[in-house]
């Protein structure tokens, strides 16, 4: 939230609630989640109170925490030239506040930062944070040119920058500084504005907001079902697949909204079955059936593929099928293909 020190204003937590939560109301513009209640924690710029500050919010029901802030655990020249120092304990010294809120099952988003650099950023590149960066202004495919990325040789599983890209210029509320108030202000707040700002810092409130809308139409989705959704469902604006620039991609709120029921589990039928080879029927042959639960699971999540596990002793057609080939046991799976769940049927062949 925002800070009142040496006369001036610190407007940036206004600025970055409003993205999220902003009401509709006719002034101005609006969050992404207007609805959502925002658990003001008023504190200074140390690392140190961060940790209190993800604590509190863990421990007082917060469903997702909005960092966006960052350090760097090294000291480097940035793409402005400017010098960035470090401070290697940085890495680590938000690890413990953070697994506790993910204990909690809180979802945690950072700014990836406004360096231009690939230098890694904490919180963004703690492990299970969502780091996001910046998309230029009016444009859906480019990155903006503050915007941090990831290093060529990161990977989609490791702790990056980027794992998502969100808009980086936004029209949002400002607080003006004491000199630009009028002498016939009510209040501190009263000739409070709206303006164009950018940076990663607006660009993850947008992707935090985006969470809690989400978390608001699947309640019981859990942290990491959360944020699987969340990257599965971005679109592919870089290189295919993940990559240094874009990480997972844009988010695109309304495939990550509307994610239908997913499988939980597949059973398949018989669960087991023994198929007799003799002179007389040649190769026997068994039809299996998959079926899922929640039984409102959505189509998208059924589809799969078969599989044998030895294909030497039986094999499998596309449609559950199965053909004995020889006398021995194996397994045959079906999977699902948009988040691996499968269910099996032992089968035994005996040769007479």
């Amino acid at each position: 939230t925002d800070l009142y020190e040496d006369g001036e204003y610190y407007s940036h937590g206004t600025a970055v609630s409003s993205c999220i939560a902003s009401a509709i109301n006719g002034v101005g513009g609006f969050g992404v989640a207007p609805k959502a209640q925002i658990l003001f924690i008023k504190m200074d710029f140390y690392f140190t109170s961060l940790d209190k500050a993800i604590r509190y919010a863990a421990d007082n029901g917060a469903d997702v925490i909005n960092m966006s802030l960052g350090a760097y655990a090294e000291t480097f020249t940035d793409g402005y030239g400017d010098q960035q120092v470090g401070d290697s304990s940085v890495a680590t010294m938000l690890s413990s506040a953070i697994s506790y809120a993910h204990n909690k099952d809180c979802v945690i988003v950072a700014a990836a930062g406004n360096e231009k650099t690939n230098k890694k950023s904490y919180p963004a590149c703690n492990s299970g944070v969502v780091g996001v960066g910046a998309l230029k202004e009016k444009s859906g495919t480019a990155a903006a040119t503050f915007s941090n990325f990831n290093k060529s040789s990161d990977t989609s599983t490791g702790d990056n920058n980027v794992d998502v890209m969100a808009p980086g210029v936004v029209y949002t509320s400002q607080v003006p500084q004491e000199d630009a108030r009028t002498a016939s202000s009510s209040s501190d707040y009263a000739d409070s504005t709206y303006d164009v700002t950018q940076g990663t810092s607006f660009s993850s409130p947008l992707t935090a907001g985006a969470i809690a809308l989400y978390r608001a139409a699947h309640p019981g989705d859990s942290r990491t079902k959360v944020i699987s959704e969340l990257t599965g469902s971005c679109d592919d604006i870089g290189t295919s697949g993940w990559d240094s620039t874009y990480g997972f991609g844009r988010v695109n709120l309304e495939e990550f909204i509307n994610v239908g029921t997913s499988v939980e589990t597949v059973n398949v039928s018989p669960a087991s079955h023994t198929l007799t080879m003799t002179a007389q029927n040649g190769s026997p042959t068994v039809q299996l059936s998959a079926s899922f639960l929640p039984n409102d699971a959505d189509d998208e999540y059924k589809e799969g593929v078969w599989m044998s596990m030895d294909d030497n002793i039986a094999t499998v057609d596309d449609n559950g099928l199965v053909t004995a080939v020889s006398a021995g046991t194996t397994e045959v799976y079906f999977v699902t293909e948009k988040d691996m769940i499968d269910g099996k049927c032992d089968i035994t062949v005996i040769d007479q």
